[in-house]
């Protein structure tokens, strides 16, 4: 099964809608974003260990962000949606370009 998978980075009012084809369970899946200086890596994992990168892209510096998850659907009902395990942290302190 192949579905669409987005991010959506809120940045001085205007939304970037960040996409990439997801070819894993659309019901089970990580997301990890990751900020270092001006960017944004965002990755998305089937099974936790191994991490594809979804898309690397420019992201303003500031002195605080305000960080949230949120699901939505265009067909304006019935979606259902559980988050777990939604975490911040410090960032890994890997270079932007390593996948792991």
């Amino acid at each position: 099964m192949s579905s669409l998978l987005s991010a959506l980075p809120e940045c001085h009012c205007s939304f970037f809608i960040i996409s990439g084809l997801f070819n894993g369970n659309p019901k089970k899946f990580w997301i990890r974003l990751t900020k270092v200086d001006d960017s944004i890596r965002i990755q998305y994992s089937t099974n936790s260990l191994t991490w594809p990168l979804l898309r690397l892209c420019p992201f303003p510096k500031a002195d605080s962000y305000f960080v949230g998850v949120m699901c939505c659907t265009p067909e304006r009902k019935g979606l259902e949606v559980k988050f777990s395990d939604v975490r911040v942290t410090r960032p890994l302190g890997k270079d932007l370009h390593d996948l792991s």
